[in-house]
């Protein structure tokens, strides 16, 4: 349906996708869910890229992925709306039984780049990269840009990674 529905040529005229997978949310284009939608609504393309980081960080246990252990829906929506690095420091405990002892604590500071502040989600709790990378892969609807026609391959979804100046 994502490809059907983002191509502009296979098929003609305006296209809507009849769905009541939440899902469909990450594809660009009409959209219409005969339980909640009295009519159409548009799906922008960065309200689709947005719904499908969500799904990244929450995962949806009815497609059989995780996303980022514990993060849950609160925490995504506060990424989304602010991304943010989870930074370790180091805390001293200043008295009772562990003073003078030290634990791993962490603190939020922002994050330049959407995509690493859902990385630092995912290193928070013990994941990689690949972790994160593998997630968004399964939760991306494909469209018509994530897939060869001559080939007639998938072209995997990868983040668009931040250029660096020297």
């Amino acid at each position: 349906m994502g490809i059907l529905s983002t191509h502009p040529k296979l098929i003609a005229g305006k296209k809507i996708i009849v769905s009541e997978d939440k899902d469909m949310k990450t594809i660009p284009g009409w959209l219409f869910n005969p339980k909640k939608d009295k009519k159409p609504r548009l799906i922008t393309p960065e309200a689709a890229d947005r719904f499908h980081m969500y799904q990244t960080i929450t995962g949806d246990t009815t497609d059989g992925y995780k996303g980022c252990p514990d993060v849950g829906d609160k925490g995504a929506i506060e990424m989304l709306d602010s991304p943010f690095l989870m930074v370790p420091y180091e805390y001293e405990f200043q008295r009772g039984k562990r003073k003078g002892t030290t634990e791993v604590r962490y603190e939020q500071a922002p994050a330049p780049s959407l995509w690493e502040g859902i990385v630092s989600l995912y290193e928070w709790k013990g994941l990689t990269e690949y972790d994160a990378i593998t997630q968004a892969r399964v939760a991306r609807i494909l469209r018509h840009t994530d897939y060869d026609f001559k080939t007639k391959e998938v072209i995997y979804w990868n983040p668009v990674k931040p250029q660096t100046t020297k």
